[in-house]
């Protein structure tokens, strides 16, 4: 038989029940769309990556910056550790720096590069003279594009090259014939691409145990190596080992490839099983005209590739969504369509397709002709079969090699050895199912009893949803650190909004009046408070000190956590701002009021009081406030503070304040003054951010919500203090995707049960049985594939992290989202099988013998 006829005979039935049709087809696309979207956010995160001008390359840079101060020492270091393998590394400045363009202005983060000196014959890092290189917020605040011209502070004009989208922590890049920092210089020495350099550089570090150490990415993968800490290489080797491991890696490769296979084929396999019962009394027709078994299997199978090729074609016009959705949400890159990608997946997806037809189509050619023509009842109960009990010992094993302890390449093999349990075991599941139906109401048990029955359609639908439904928990229950419980000074009803670079308006909040009123309404914020911080005009910058009396055990001057909203450790409030932060009442809000008015700073920590004052230094330079400190003695009964970095400039001039400790601020090490006291003391007053107030704590939806909309570029950067929004809307897309194939694959399993079964429920209907009982038996059939696998997908999900005895580390949240997984799914299939049966009650279409 040609193909031609083949094509038509499979398109024809597809055509003939367009609903089941179309849910098998949105079924087998969202695995594809979900593959390539996701690659898409990756290929977004590499383009980023190669715009920037030092592209992921590895660098030098000094511990002890004082004892090397200048590039010239720098080099000479350089040069007696790796020779003229020095000259080959390229200077590179790092600083602070303002930009304009136009009205609009920016300070931001800089880099310079020097012109390379050494060999041709290796890519440097380098902008052309003339140039300059924008990171993604920069290039938002200033409102220009590649091609226009940006203007430094020392009045030279740059055009703009290239705009990094992601990847980059530096807002402008530049050569060093045009761009100077404004203020302190750190410096660093980015190498070419010459491997022998980078190893001499890797080894170097590992033995001296000297002033240099190794950072960046070395060819482009994630390394870091500090010398005065442990580190052991064989944590780097074990990986390429593995894979250098010829059988190892084809059977790594060949369990990921056979479980993929195997789990995208059971989503879509319950469509083939039923439409070759369907088509039975066809085929059996044709093979009495002369067909034989051979032409009855290329029926189905075409059938198949229609499905794979379609639904292909549906999943990469939906991976164009997902990708830019997720490039919104986990990426500041650029939008980028992995082609590459939906290249590789058609045709795996293709051969899905056709292989979820292929058991079916081998049924169909063993059909017998006549009980074909004759009757097309289903199929009795298979009997039990040591297949049955296959995947046990695929599970056993997946398990045993799947803790989240192991590495990552035997948990990979192990997981993908899971799946395959989990699918192999579907049939016992729907078995042990049926079993106890027995004990269910009279809805309950047909549906049961007709889910094992037709385990042709059954089986593969409870393998579909506790294959994904296994995925889905693996990821929940690995332990994740903090993740809702995040240590905040702040209330759990605060979202914080801070200013980015500057804008336009560095002392006030008008340049940002429009992206914060958007905010506080997707915030749903109660009211604002805006943050002020105070500065020294020029190129100075304030740090409070601890006073002698402080233990000098390397307590730090100023917390990180007064400093979470982006306020420096000095904060101009009338002390409405105070109110942010956790413990702190009406009635301390009040009194910080009053002593603010009357002149008196307000404190959070006791040790930055002496005699009843505090000490604000002013020291040259952009520097930030110095954590981890060891303070030394000062003269004035104050102490400073000597960084292990080699110190800190010398003061140039110091405001004594009276203060007062507030301790409902519990500690917190920032110091409070009033707008007046910043104008008499001859400070700047600069607007750092604001604190959004709601009415209710922050939730985790609510926050992935706020972390999908504050993810664009714009002159604030939205963040939620008490819960990671960004790691809840991650961890929230396995359920989301779990309860949308679950609920799909329920649909179309109930849509195929009421076409399959429709002569008996007409029967029933007809017998006067209660209006209801349809209706609580398409649920029941719903629910009983829902449940079995999600429980079955959960449970297996689970062992490897029981196994670790980890599972005290989940957060609350992950433990939700579990439990969320067990119970929506099969709730929502409940619904929807119920709704099918409500409208096939109604249905009066008279029944043919044969649909």
């Amino acid at each position: 038989m040609r193909s031609a006829p083949l094509l038509r005979l499979a398109r024809r039935d597809l055509s003939r029940h367009r609903a089941r049709t179309l849910v098998a087809l949105l079924l087998f696309a969202l695995p594809v769309a979900l593959i390539v979207g996701f690659c898409s956010v990756k290929e977004a995160d590499q383009r980023a990556v190669l715009a920037d001008p030092v592209n992921g390359r590895s660098s030098i840079v000094f511990n002890d910056s004082a004892r090397l101060p200048d590039a010239t020492a720098q080099s000479a270091r350089l040069h007696d550790e790796f020779g003229r393998g020095a000259d080959s590394m390229v200077l590179a400045e790092r600083g602070r720096t303002t930009v304009t363009a136009g009205d609009r202005s920016s300070t931001t983060s800089m880099r310079a590069l020097h012109t390379p000196t050494g060999p041709d014959g290796h890519a440097y890092p380098s902008v052309a003279p003339g140039t300059t290189v924008l990171d993604e917020q920069a290039a938002y605040v200033l409102d220009v594009s590649p091609g226009d011209t940006v203007t430094t502070s020392d009045g030279t004009d740059l055009t703009v090259s290239d705009v990094i989208h992601g990847g980059s922590d530096v807002g402008v890049t530049a050569n060093a014939a045009d761009l100077r920092p404004d203020g302190p210089v750190d410096l660093s020495w980015y190498l070419p691409d010459d491997e022998g350099l980078q190893s001499a550089v890797d080894d170097a570090d590992v033995e001296t145990g000297g002033d240099v150490y190794f950072s960046g990415s070395l060819n482009r993968a994630e390394k870091h190596l500090v010398p005065w800490e442990d580190f052991d290489l064989t944590a780097l080797t074990e990986g390429a080992n593995y894979y250098g491991d010829a059988l190892g890696g084809l059977l790594l490769l060949a369990a990921l490839a056979v479980a993929a296979l195997a789990l995208i084929s059971a989503v879509i396999a319950p469509v083939f099983a039923v439409s070759a019962r369907r088509l039975r009394h066809e085929l059996a027709l044709l093979a009495t005209n002369g067909g034989t078994p051979s032409q009855l299997r290329r029926v189905m199978l075409a059938e198949g590739l229609l499905v794979g090729v379609l639904g292909s074609a549906v999943g990469l016009v939906l991976s164009v969504a997902v990708g830019a959705l997720g490039i919104r949400v986990f990426s500041t890159g650029g939008y980028a369509w992995a082609w590459d990608v939906a290249a590789l997946v058609v045709p795996v997806a293709v051969l899905c397709g056709v292989t979820a037809a292929l058991v079916p189509a081998i049924r169909a050619g063993r059909e017998d002709p006549v009980k074909a023509l004759a009757d097309g009842s289903a199929t009795v109960i298979p009997p039990w079969r040591i297949r049955t009990f296959l995947g046990l010992p695929l599970i056993v094993l997946g398990v045993w090699l799947s803790p989240p302890s192991h590495d990552d390449t035997g948990r990979a093999f192990g997981i993908a050895l899971m799946v395959l349990g989990v699918i192999c075991s579907a049939g016992l599941v729907v078995r042990l199912t049926g079993l106890a139906g027995s004990r269910l109401p009279a809805a309950a048990r047909l549906a049961v009893r007709d889910n094992t029955r037709n385990h042709h359609r059954c089986v593969p639908a409870v393998a579909a949803v506790s294959g994904v439904t296994l995925l889905a928990t693996l990821l929940l229950g690995y332990p994740s650190g903090e993740f809702t419980a995040r240590e905040t000074a702040l209330k759990d009803t605060v979202v914080t909004a801070s200013a980015n670079l500057g804008g336009s308006a560095v002392g006030d909040s008008d340049a940002y009046t429009d992206d914060l009123d958007r905010a506080a309404g997707y915030i749903g914020a109660d009211h604002r408070v805006d943050l002020y911080a105070g500065t020294v005009p020029g190129d100075r910058n304030i740090s409070g000190r601890l006073p002698a009396a402080a233990s000098a055990t390397g307590k730090s001057t100023s917390s990180p956590r007064w400093e979470e909203v982006g306020w420096g450790p000095l904060l101009v409030t009338d002390g409405d701002a105070l109110d942010l932060y956790d413990g702190v009442t009406t009635a301390d809000v009040r009194r910080a009021r009053d002593l603010l008015a009357a002149g008196t700073a307000v404190v959070g920590d006791p040790a930055l009081v002496h005699d009843g004052k505090v000490r604000l230094d002013i020291r040259p330079g952009d520097g930030d406030v110095l954590h981890g400190a060891v303070p030394t003695p000062d003269d004035d009964g104050f102490r400073s503070a000597a960084s292990r970095s080699g110190g800190i400039p010398a003061r140039t001039d110091s405001l004594y304040l009276p203060a007062v400790v507030l301790p409902a601020l519990g500690g917190h090490g920032g110091i409070a003054v009033s707008p007046e006291m910043a104008e008499q003391a001859g400070l700047q007053t600069v607007f750092e951010g604001s604190g959004f107030v709601r009415d209710r704590p922050l939730g985790v939806l609510k926050a992935a919500e706020i972390s999908l909309r504050a993810s664009t570029p714009s002159f604030i950067s939205v963040s939620t203090p008490s819960v990671d929004g960004a790691e809840a809307l991650l961890f929230a897309v396995p359920v989301v995707f779990t309860w949308a194939l679950t609920l799909g694959t329920v649909l179309l399993v109930v849509l195929l049960a009421a076409g399959e079964s429709r002569r008996d429920l007409a029967t029933v209907t007809a017998m006067g049985a209660a209006p209801g009982l349809l209706r609580r038996f398409t649920a029941t059939q719903a629910v009983a594939v829902a449940a079995t696998g999600t429980l079955a997908g959960v449970v297996v999900g689970i062992l490897p992290t029981a196994l670790d005895g980890a599972l005290g580390d989940l957060t609350g949240y992950q433990w939700a989202a579990l439990g969320l997984t067990v119970l929506v799914g099969p709730l929502l299939a409940g619904l929807v099988g119920g709704a099918v049966g409500l409208v096939t009650g109604h249905d009066r279409t008279p029944v043919r013998r044969r649909d």
